[in-house]
């Protein structure tokens, strides 16, 4: 039984400022009978920041990602010798006691997640302690970093932008660097607005409806996208206004020819716009080929009942480059999701979903369907497609970054998440990293590849690890197409440990909110951060 022993209490739940947990399997007792620091403790066997003594053992031994009020309870005393010479000394009232304001060695040593003095007290960094730049996100770093993608404002002119390596570049990486066009994703720069830029608005009265408008200085808006694919010149940033009484329909024609760069999203200022096939016939929604680069930002593709349709298809070359960006996506209820052959494939903050099987075709139902050159995917979602969730053959270069994979190939003899076909390139990267690969059951397989054609880090979770098991998927995710978990707190996914962010790794999940920041030291493995 727990027992707790307070020096100052109001009342059975009022701010005990002196509680003492004396059970023998919190944190604190494990951390004091170890000789190391309870916080660091936490961080080492449950892949938690911190150490909460006024937190029931049974609660994953008291540890918690959310830093404790250092008013509410006393810390348990150090061990012997352990900070006595550190410049930063504990009170009786467990606030650590400092000088003088500013970044404080002192204050690292006691805890490295209250690295700044203030008014006399050690504290998490905040951005205003950084004369230059801003906080480091990243667990345990007590300097300030030039910039953060979230916080990029004292950027200079001709750096702008802040990367995922938190410094400032002249490079855009999304397209909402370039709010007058888009951002170029391969060769790192903003699409110059006059001459490429065009809308498409059904509902406004002067729109054009017939091919043969040249694009000049004023963008043309167009009645549809067919026709505005039919004018676009060889650089086109097409934007989408939401279109009343349903989606946008593309007509079988509706493809890119070689040697262009594409880009078609959604208004910056309105909704999400959904692109949905004219035909049930039409063998794809979209179709690019060689030399192209073809990017979606804020789109909806929708496949539609009984079409046998691939969203996506790219037919490139092995020698000449031909790349498909997508950013905020969604893929959903095709036949295959995205079906790539010679293209380098890039997926941002997407999700594919509903891949259908269709009779004895053994690539329908695939989520994403690769032959060579290379797939990235970051903070994404491949969910519930009757086939396997992503097929690589012969692929080049794969990385997959803080992406969920989840109950993929439900309708074949056994459920896979990824599986590898053909010898992958002698020199090449392959990874999967912080991300969760998991089955509707344990007795799934997640990766059907060789043993050391696709690893997994040490960050990312499967069903294996999960000792107690599931039924059902629905038992971890409040929605698995979106990689949303259930409660943290009682979820054993997340009993398995947070893990840390690190430089050039995917900053913003699947919804765009911020993964790292300086006040949460540990983030979720997979798409989704709750």
């Amino acid at each position: 039984m727990l027992r707790v022993g307070c020096v100052v209490g109001i009342g059975a739940l009022g701010p005990a400022l002196g509680c003492r947990v004396i059970d023998p399997n919190h944190c604190a007792n494990h951390a004091q009978a170890e000789q190391v620091p309870d916080h660091e403790w936490c961080l080492a066997e449950r892949g938690l920041a911190y150490c909460d003594h006024c937190q029931r053992s049974s609660d994953r031994n008291g540890c918690t990602d959310v830093r404790p009020s250092s008013s509410e309870c006393l810390p348990i005393e150090p061990p012997e010798g352990s900070s006595s010479s550190s410049g930063a000394e504990t009170t009786d009232t467990g606030v650590e006691q400092c000088s003088p304001d500013g970044a404080s060695a002192a204050c690292a040593a006691v805890d490295p997640l209250t690295p700044f003095c203030s008014g006399g007290e050690c504290v998490p960094c905040e951005d205003l302690f950084c004369t230059e730049g801003v906080c480091d996100p990243r667990p345990e770093r007590t300097e300030c970093v030039e910039c953060r993608p979230d916080a990029a404002e004292g950027c200079p002119a001709d750096a702008p932008w802040c990367d995922d390596d938190l410094e400032c570049t002249n490079t855009c990486t999304r397209h909402e660097d370039c709010p007058e066009s888009a951002c170029d994703l391969v060769q790192g720069a903003c699409i110059p607005p006059v001459g490429t830029l065009a809308w498409v608005d059904g509902n406004f009265e002067q729109c054009q409806s017939m091919p043969g408008a040249e694009w000049g200085l004023e963008p043309i808006t167009y009645c549809s996208l067919g026709v505005a694919l039919t004018d676009a010149p060889d650089v086109a940033v097409i934007r989408l206004r939401d279109v009343e009484g349903g989606p946008w329909e593309l007509e079988p024609a509706d493809e890119l020819g070689a040697d262009r760069v594409v880009v078609l999203m959604a208004d910056p200022d309105g909704p999400p716009v959904t692109l949905l096939s004219a035909a049930t016939t039409n063998p794809y929604l979209l179709r690019t080929i060689q030399k192209t680069r073809l990017y979606l930002h804020r789109l909806v593709l929708q496949g539609s009942a009984g079409n046998q349709a691939t969203g996506i298809e790219c037919e490139g070359s092995e020698v000449l480059e031909t790349h498909v960006g997508l950013d905020d996506v969604q893929v959903r209820g095709f036949a295959t999701g995205i079906r790539s052959t010679d293209c380098d494939v890039s997926l941002s903050r997407t999700r594919i979903h509903g891949s259908r099987v269709i009779g004895d075709d053994p690539h329908s139902g695939i989520g994403i369907d690769m032959l060579r050159r290379s797939l990235r995917l970051d903070s994404s979602v491949v969910a519930l497609n009757e086939g396997v969730g992503v097929w690589l053959e012969s692929v080049e270069d794969v990385v997959i970054r803080f992406s969920s994979l989840l109950g993929n190939g439900s309708e074949l003899g056994v459920p896979v998440n990824v599986a590898c076909e053909g010898a992958f390139a002698p020199v090449g990267q392959r990874l999967i990293s912080a991300s969760l690969l998991l089955m509707p059951a344990v007795s799934g397989t997640t990766v059907l590849c060789t043993e050391d054609a696709l690893p997994l880090d040490d960050r990312s979770r499967t069903e294996q690890q999960l000792e107690d098991g599931y039924d059902d998927l629905g038992e971890l995710f409040v929605d698995v197409t979106a990689g949303e978990l259930r409660d943290p707190a009682t979820n054993p996914i997340t009993a398995l440990g947070l893990v840390p962010w690190q430089v050039d790794e995917p900053y913003f999940d699947v919804e765009g909110e911020v993964r790292p920041r300086p006040d949460r030291p540990l983030v979720t493995p997979g798409a989704n951060e709750p």
